[in-house]
């Protein structure tokens, strides 16, 4: 026990000093307990405490439930999480009927039938068995390997999956490598079979032509000779029967 100090002193004999004013150095009587952020608190800094949005949902303890020692373990134990529907109440209530944790709304809500509803803070000695908790923690254990192991599993997989990308990438790759290969030598080849063909057949007009203009050479030579023997039967003759002996 302690007597006020600091701005507050007097011969009053307080148990149990909120925790914000004892920062400040003042010495104030503690009139709640905030079970979530465990700490005590006086009236003015119990207001200050609901201001916050964030922890007007905090279970207070009114100071009946405190010790007189002012001991923390004396006091009543009260679950600190909170209902996953009912964000602002806390998991302080067990339905037996369905083994299951829940707040005070949901027991209104789903639990009004059940037959065993039981109040945490005031049963927990009842119902909290320290073999079931360690039961739990092994199975807890058990079940984080095992969820280790299907991670590991899991990863060996990806890992296996990723090389097995990578193989058929390079494959792909490959094939097209070796088709780029093939394409070029039939590329080769083809273009080669071309000119051998144009070379012949080029070859082949050319003397075509050549012998074209040695006949067109020989007929205006042979044109150029009748000509030139018109007057001379004899020589017409001689050069009609040569142009018809060379192109009938």
């Amino acid at each position: 026990m302690a007597a006020k100090g600091g701005d507050n002193a007097s011969d009053e004999i307080i148990d149990i000093k909120c925790c914000v004013c004892a920062g400040k150095n003042i010495t104030r009587e503690a009139e709640k307990y905030c079970v979530e952020c465990k700490d005590y608190y006086c009236i003015p800094c119990t207001d200050m405490h609901k201001a916050f949005p964030l922890m007007r949902g905090h279970k207070l303890l009114d100071k009946a439930d405190f010790s007189t020692h002012g001991l923390q373990s004396s006091l009543p134990c009260f679950p600190i999480e909170r209902c996953s529907i009912h964000k602002a109440k806390l998991l302080d209530m067990f339905c037996k009927n369905h083994d299951e944790v829940v707040c005070a709304t949901c027991v209104a809500i789903n639990h009004r039938t059940c037959q065993n509803i039981h109040s945490i803070p005031d049963e927990v000695d009842n119902l909290y068995k320290q073999s079931a908790s360690d039961q739990t923690k092994k199975q807890l254990l058990a079940a984080k390997k095992a969820a280790e192991d299907i991670k590991k599993a899991k990863q060996q997989l990806l890992s296996e999956l990723k090389k097995q990308k990578q193989r058929a990438t390079d494959s792909i790759i490959n094939y097209r490598k070796e088709l780029e290969a093939e394409l070029k030598r039939l590329e080769t080849e083809s273009v080669k079979e071309v000119d051998v063909q144009y070379n012949s057949t080029e070859s082949d007009l050319l003397g075509e032509i050549k012998k074209a203009e040695k006949d067109i050479d020989d007929l205006e030579q042979s044109a150029a000779k009748l000509q030139k023997s018109n007057g001379n039967k004899a020589q017409e003759f001689v050069c009609v029967k040569t142009a018809q002996e060379k192109y009938q």
